[in-house]
């Protein structure tokens, strides 16, 4: 069974908000830990460079070794942050794509439920007139009735006031 409407559309944003989710906790696990893991890899790569022929040259440009490495530093530690504003805009366009289709959704409703009211109205309105007219004519039928023996009983009654 699969979900449409309000609830199709819940269902996808929900699976955003979730992923979204995913995403920003394995950016916080890799900015927590990259600084870590930076260290990790310039002591490996500084063991084997220190073995090698070019190890003269390499340290001959430490200071631009160690500039490269505090500027890594520097975006990592910005990572959490900047990571964390994207996901806080994510989540606001998000939730606005999503009260928009809500709102466009239920002016459709509306508009619907209204066509319906008015033809229920009309059928209402019909009926009640037809009903009117028929209860109309059986009055008028009766006041015939009446009228027709009415004026016999007044004939009658002429007649023996003439006697």
């Amino acid at each position: 069974m699969q979900a449409g409407g309000l609830f199709k559309t819940v269902k996808e944003v929900t699976q955003e908000v979730e992923e979204t989710r995913m995403l920003a906790e394995r950016g916080l696990f890799l900015g927590t830990r990259l600084p870590l893991l930076t260290g990790n890899f310039a002591e490996v790569w500084m063991s084997q460079v220190l073995v090698s022929p070019e190890a003269q040259k390499i340290l001959a440009d430490v200071h631009t070794f160690s500039t490269v490495s505090e500027q890594m530093a520097h975006v990592a530690e910005q990572l959490p942050d900047r990571m964390m504003k994207d996901i806080s805009k994510l989540r606001c366009q998000t939730v606005n794509q999503v009260m928009k289709e809500v709102h466009q959704w239920s002016h459709v409703t509306l508009d619907k439920v209204m066509v319906k009211v008015a033809v229920e109205r009309e059928a209402f309105i019909s009926q009640f007139m037809n009903r009117l007219i028929g209860e109309q004519k059986i009055a008028l039928q009766a006041l015939m009735t009446e009228e027709k023996r009415m004026t016999a009983l007044l004939t009658e009654l002429r007649k023996a006031r003439g006697r």
